[in-house]
């Protein structure tokens, strides 16, 4: 009697047993299904307002192309890359596409390795405004260098790559630069972007050096089972729940900017910021001159430097990190009037000064008019200042 209670007793537990297995199965299925949608990048939409901005920025590009424009732009990432932390992910799409080997493309692009017998071989490097965040392929600064030094009447055709990198700063450029010349990818002339990003990263750390310390610390292990059971759709779920209950419970959080404020505005830091350029900009310069390579250094303009507020159609209400590199711009002005930085550096902080138009299209990336404006200051000085000349024999010499 007790024999036929237990195996009923079991028979009916391993129903229960089994039935919510299957049950869990099934609703994870079921999660996994909405996540994979969810998680899908959407196409991007733009409302009338916004488009009240952009169409002012983006020139002949409609509507729907701006949006297709920056749906690719949002899908976009980043992958690991030695020694510079990351670079960025190759991409294939209609106005957005990134090489294999690093750079970003465009019509006429020169072949991988460089061919320097064939083409003058320019190597363009900066962070996300020469990259060309938000502008196709060929409205970025790269490929309206490329135009303009081909009107030059060089014996060779001229070949622009573009390296620029998501908050690469001079730092990323320099051991970037450094490792293309390594593995024999070695340019006619070097070109180098900077300014924002280099005071965004005042303390001279790239952006993901908080991730790699702590993998180093040991504070980010082997994947563990409850690193396993975080990723379940249901646990997905109801974490997503909670924060709906939490954010509907939780009183509103005023923040301040007040930590941010005195790093971004402390003298100290902001010349900190100046002196670690200027050291990347000399070793950059040894190397170069070590391997006959010309390099030009331009300082970039932002939209909260001698720029027409009622033109930055994306000023934030409250400030930020990136609106707090204002406080650098003038120190950076004052240091380049009382030192000099050689006949390579450009200061082009300032061309938009005059300017009566929109030329962000966002609150710091630059418009295909302003990757042009940029491209053309660059391309104008480099032959004002006989920038493209080869490297003279005495300075070959000097560094045999």
């Amino acid at each position: 009697m007790k024999l036929k209670r237990f195996r009923k007793f079991y028979r009916d537990s391993a129903i229960i047993v089994l039935n919510t297995l299957i049950l869990i199965v099934l609703i994870n299925i079921v999660l996994l299904i909405f996540f994979s949608a969810k998680d899908r990048p959407v196409k991007l939409t733009i409302s009338e307002d916004q488009w009240k901005s952009l169409q002012r920025v983006y020139g002949d590009l409609s509507r729907e192309e701006v949006q297709a424009l920056q749906t690719e732009m949002s899908s976009r990432s980043l992958m690991y890359n030695p020694f510079t932390e990351f670079k960025e992910r190759p991409y294939a799409g209609k106005y957005l596409t990134v090489d294999v080997h690093g750079f970003r493309p465009f019509k006429n692009q020169g072949p991988w390795p460089p061919n320097k017998e064939k083409y003058l071989t320019v190597f363009l490097f900066g962070g996300s405004t020469t990259f060309g965040y938000g502008v196709p392929d060929d409205q970025t600064i790269a490929f309206y260098l490329q135009e303009y030094l081909s009107q030059t009447g060089s014996k060779k055709e001229v070949r622009v790559y573009n390296f620029g990198c998501e908050s690469y700063y001079s730092t990323q450029e320099r051991i970037l630069f450094e490792q293309l010349i390594k593995a024999g990818s070695t340019p006619d002339i070097a070109i180098f972007i900077d300014g924002l990003n280099d005071f965004f990263s005042y303390n001279d750390r790239p952006l993901f050096a908080a991730n790699f310390e702590q993998l180093f610390d040991g504070k980010l292990q082997e994947p563990s089972l409850s690193q396993f059971l975080e990723k379940l759709p249901m646990v997905r779920a109801a974490r997503a729940a909670k924060r709906m209950v939490s954010g509907v419970l939780r009183k509103p959080e005023v923040r301040t900017s007040t930590d941010d404020h005195e790093i971004y505005s402390n003298h100290t830091t902001l010349m900190n910021v100046i002196e670690h350029y200027v050291k990347n900009k000399e070793m950059i310069e040894a190397i170069a001159a070590a391997k006959e390579i010309r390099t030009v250094f331009v300082w970039q303009p932002i939209a909260t430097y001698k720029f027409e507020p009622r033109y930055d159609l994306f000023a934030r209400n409250t400030i930020d990190k990136v609106e707090y590199v204002k406080f650098g711009y003038p120190l950076m002005e004052k240091f380049v009037a009382e030192h000099s930085l050689g006949n390579n550096f450009l200061w082009a902080a300032d061309i938009q000064e005059q300017a009566a138009e929109p030329l962000y299209v966002d609150n710091v990336h630059y418009s295909g008019k302003m990757s042009k404006m940029i491209a053309q200051y660059i391309f104008d000085k480099m032959v004002e200042r006989k920038l493209l000349a080869p490297v003279p024999l005495r300075a070959r010499r000097s560094v045999a």
